[in-house]
């Protein structure tokens, strides 16, 4: 599978039929929270199986799926450790005060690495 493309990839899925068309999703859900493959590699072989449309939904509501997974697992199992990690650094807590989400929001919708600055404080 390591020189594999995304035609390769939709004939394999098409191949097994209906568990190929579940086997395409399911790769968008898992390559969402584990991203050992480009995305566009799952994504085109959903198109190429589902066609344009069909595809766009299966790749955008199971990317969501795979977001809203990752996203509730975090905070629910992995505040306590990321609490733990902060507790250390002062500035952090300084730094987030009262607005602490209109910086991270702000920072966030800048390009490159610039949400990252305020590490270097």
């Amino acid at each position: 599978m390591a020189n594999w493309n995304v035609h390769q990839l939709s004939e394999a899925l098409h191949s097994l039929g209906w568990a190929g068309h579940v086997a395409g999703a399911l790769l968008v859900l898992l390559q969402t929270l584990f991203p050992v493959v480009p995305f566009v590699l799952v994504a085109g072989a959903n198109v190429l199986i589902f066609g344009l449309w069909r595809g766009f939904l299966v790749n955008y509501v199971f990317a969501c799926l795979g977001a809203f997974i990752a996203y509730y697992t975090a905070r629910n199992y992995g505040r306590a450790w990321v609490q733990g990690k902060l507790a250390k650094y002062d500035f952090i807590e300084q730094w987030s005060g009262e607005t602490g989400a209109a910086r991270a929001l702000v920072y966030r919708s800048q390009p490159d690495d610039s949400g990252n600055s305020f590490l270097r404080h």
